[in-house]
């Protein structure tokens, strides 16, 4: 998956290790059956138990996220089956984080959208050809949110 999205990304796409430092212009993908989780400027990877169904779970990676960085984070959610994600952008929301998801019409496998949409209110629904804009839009423009 790391070379397929590549091929499209501008940034630097890598699997990261135990306790690598988060690093800007990189795209962080969880390695084979590990959570991926952020500890205050660093990664963790967890053998933990599957969360619905999957490890890695993106809940889990969101849930650490939102607990670290709170209301700097930015939640994003694509096409996928059942409800992976939904809680960890509840989290996200909670910590008063930003919640974009694809617009459920134009994705291939709805379900994890509706379940998204089904439990909070995101900030963002927009087609993927909008999405790169959508957050630089909100990093641009957000006001700067301290913990």
């Amino acid at each position: 998956m790391i070379n397929r999205l590549q091929k499209y990304a501008a940034f630097t796409c890598i699997i990261p290790k135990d306790g690598d430092e988060i690093e800007a212009g990189k795209i962080y993908t969880a390695p084979p059956d590990n959570h991926l989780l952020i500890r205050t400027e660093k990664q963790a990877l967890d053998f933990g138990p599957p969360e619905n169904l999957w490890r890695p779970s993106i809940d889990v990676l969101f849930r650490s996220a939102a607990a670290h960085y709170g209301n700097r984070v930015i939640g994003i959610i694509l096409t996928g089956y059942l409800n992976d994600g939904t809680a960890g952008m509840s989290s996200i929301k909670r910590s008063e984080g930003y919640c974009i998801i694809q617009d459920p019409s134009q994705a291939e496998y709805p379900d994890v959208l509706l379940s998204v949409l089904d439990a909070i209110e995101v900030n963002f629904r927009v087609p993927l050809s909008k999405m790169g804009e959508t957050i630089v839009s909100i990093i641009e423009h957000a006001a700067p949110k301290q913990m």
